[in-house]
């Protein structure tokens, strides 16, 4: 099942919803729950444990700090990739900019500030046709 679940990026999505509203997989699907029939099923459950058992495989394979694999940044030799698949870019954000301008005590900028973070972003390497046009 844990594979199914890897594979499965709309099995996932059905599992997330269901965690969520902490409903078993086969009620969520439609199934009609019978007077004197358990709510969750032994599907429902073996199903349910499976995914727990991959979020946390899920959680443990990424790094910490920016949540990428280390799968991410080597091709299937285990070697850095030439094309990286994410760059780190600066954004702003003018609504945070603009509650540090109001605060007295605010000689910070930027990062220090709040209103600049860094944050990772899916690498799109360009296109050499489109530099010929």
């Amino acid at each position: 099942m844990g594979k199914r679940i890897r594979d499965d990026s709309g099995l996932r999505d059905e599992l997330r919803v269901a965690r969520h509203y902490q409903t078993p997989l086969s009620v969520l699907r439609g199934r009609a729950v019978q007077p004197g029939e358990p709510l969750w099923t032994a599907d429902d459950l073996d199903v349910a444990v499976a995914y727990e058992a991959w979020l946390l495989e899920e959680k443990s394979a990424r790094c910490p700090s920016c949540g990428t694999r280390h799968d991410d940044w080597r091709d299937e030799h285990g070697r850095l990739r030439r094309d990286p698949p994410y760059i780190a870019r600066t954004v702003d954000c003018d609504g945070c900019r603009a509650l540090s301008d109001m605060r007295p005590d605010s000689k910070d900028e930027g990062v220090k500030g709040g209103w600049r973070r860094v944050e990772l972003a899916p690498y799109d390497p360009p296109n050499p046709d489109d530099e010929a046009m």
